[in-house]
């Protein structure tokens, strides 16, 4: 006989709602909560595990995180979409992780993750002066160099200064470090709730202010980037 299945969406404190409120789940069956002394994992059972990647349910999974955000008054360790084990492994998880995940939830608490992605409009062709060489396939080589180098010490420099600028609106910060041209910056902030409309108003003078690039900021999203639940199972 198969062991039982769930999807798991995310750990939160114990605290009393009713998951029925909620009755669209990317299983289409509603969720249940899983407790272990003051952690809960929220989970919904599925018998078809293979079913549930698609684009529809990457769409409830994004609206049921949102509701359990809220309900938990933003206390939540979330999941990344696709993440199904059994009831075993998720009981022996809570209990090997209970320490982490107790810590963790204190620092995410009452916060939420902000995503920005900024890129230059059009990756400037900079006039690089190069010595005569015998090979043409050696002088490209030496102008792509040169350029590379120059696009990195000017994507340091204006990521520094926005980063600045940010820096009085969030608590942590995560950084895609690998950047290649035209992104200069490609983050996540975890923000406290309560000052996510400044963070906004700060990126919209940085808009106004570097108007060469173009600018992508979303959320507010749970801290997906600043816990290590999804990689877990």
């Amino acid at each position: 006989m198969s062991r039982p299945l769930y999807y798991w969406y995310a750990v939160i404190p114990c605290i009393s709602f009713n998951p029925d409120q909620f009755p669209v789940t990317v299983t289409s069956i509603p969720l249940e909560v899983l407790a272990f002394r003051d952690l809960s994992a929220v989970v919904s059972p599925t018998a078809a595990p293979r079913e549930l990647l698609n684009s529809r349910t990457a769409r409830k999974h994004e609206r049921i995180m949102e509701w359990i955000s809220e309900v938990s008054s933003y206390r939540i360790l979330p999941f990344r979409f696709g993440s199904v084990v059994s009831g075993e492994q998720i009981e022996r998880t809570l209990a090997e992780r209970y320490d982490e995940w107790f810590r963790t939830l204190q620092t995410v608490s009452g916060r939420v993750e902000m995503s920005l992605k900024v890129l230059q409009s059009r990756p400037q062709e900079m006039a690089i002066s190069t010595p005569a060489l015998p090979s043409s396939y050696l002088t490209r080589r030496l102008r792509e160099r040169s350029r590379q180098q120059a696009w990195h010490w000017e994507a340091e420099s204006i990521n520094e200064r926005i980063q600045q600028h940010l820096e009085p609106w969030y608590i942590r910060k995560y950084e895609n470090v690998t950047r290649p041209a035209p992104i200069l910056i490609n983050s996540a902030y975890l923000v406290e709730k309560d000052t996510v409309p400044m963070f906004a108003n700060a990126i919209r003078t940085l808009i106004r202010e570097f108007t060469a690039f173009q600018w992508l900021c979303t959320g507010p999203w749970p801290p997906y980037h600043f816990v290590t639940e999804g990689r877990a199972q």
